[in-house]
């Protein structure tokens, strides 16, 4: 891809562990890009079946640079991803787990995006769901989001995620006692406005029923309202919604921390928008556990209202309105 100004380097960190079985088929699919990384970085959890033996064999023949790291000890894929990232020399680095298959123009297209819109952080691409042999119909993790209904702010997947290494920098070290590394990332993007999210897929999601995350949203099977309906979740959501609060407080913490760096990247504004924000949310929540420990008769009423105020629409819309009606 050609730029007057400046050409990016792109690197690609990917995270293993026993991948052997599907790792060969993601690996040729960087080869096979239609605009070839500059460097791939892999951090391997220390595999136990042939993983090290295939990144060595591709390392030797990759037509750009290849590092492999093999940890010493386990440390968990969140941890071993944030290792992966954080050697990463590139402009711009792309998340990859190890048993997708990317199509050829992924890098390219995603690569165009950050040169059209020099605001963006992260850029996200939606995906074709596949089964185990790659078999699928057309069904998309964007599509199966918005057929929920619970809205894009669910779609925080790390292997279809871009991010510009100069925002990545600014979420070290991940909280990874409260968030995932995907969730992190994508949720401090969104956050801050500078998250766009490609509706073309550009890449094979394969579920084959050894993935790190087996989200209904990510079946192969396309999601309607009677799969939304069978979904509803009744028990007490306290914990959840507590949860949440431990969220917005290490979210808080960190913009607080990184002020000024993100004034540096002219996303002032932004961050003290997010900081009334983060307070108004947590008043939200603090509200509906207030509201889900009164009686449910008496809570009805209580849950309308809330509802018409449009306070769900952080949640999941009317299926929170819902819940919050029936719950015992």
């Amino acid at each position: 891809m050609q730029q007057d100004a400046k050409r990016f380097t792109i690197s690609i960190a990917m995270a293993t562990y026993n991948g052997a079985r599907f790792l060969p088929e993601q690996l040729a699919s960087f080869v096979a890009q239609e605009r070839l990384p500059d460097e791939l970085v892999v951090c391997d959890d220390g595999s136990t079946d042939a993983t090290m033996e295939i990144l060595h064999a591709f390392a030797a023949t990759a037509p750009f640079t290849v590092r492999v790291e093999r940890n010493e000890t386990n440390i968990g894929y969140v941890r071993n991803f944030e290792k992966a990232l954080s050697l990463c020399t590139g402009d711009l680095i792309f998340l990859s787990d190890q048993d997708d298959v990317w199509l050829s123009s992924k890098l390219l297209r995603v690569e165009a995006e950050f040169v059209a819109n020099p605001t963006v952080m992260l850029v996200a691409n939606d995906m074709i769901i596949t089964d185990a042999a790659l078999k699928h119909s057309n069904v998309t993790q964007l599509g199966n989001i918005r057929a929920s209904g619970i809205g894009d702010e669910r779609f925080a997947f790390g292997c279809s995620m871009g991010i510009r290494k100069d925002f990545l920098t600014l979420l070290f070290p991940l909280p990874a006692e409260h968030f995932s590394h995907d969730g992190w990332i994508a949720d401090a993007c969104r956050s801050l406005g500078v998250q766009e999210i490609l509706e073309e897929p550009l890449q094979l999601y394969r579920r084959h029923g050894d993935n790190g995350s087996n989200s209904f949203l990510s079946d192969p099977k396309k999601v309607t309202a009677w799969t939304m309906i069978s979904k509803l979740d009744v028990r007490s959501p306290v914990d959840g919604w507590n949860g949440q609060l431990t969220m917005i407080s290490v979210k808080r913490n960190w913009v607080r921390v990184k002020q000024s760096q993100l004034e540096g990247l002219g996303l002032g504004d932004q961050a003290r928008r997010l900081l009334l924000d983060l307070d108004f949310h947590e008043q939200v929540i603090s509200d509906r556990i207030e509201m889900w420990r009164t009686p449910r008769l008496r809570r009805i009423p209580r849950v309308i209202k809330f509802f018409a105020a449009g306070r769900y629409r952080r949640f999941s819309g009317w299926k929170s309105a819902v819940k919050g009606m029936i719950r015992p």
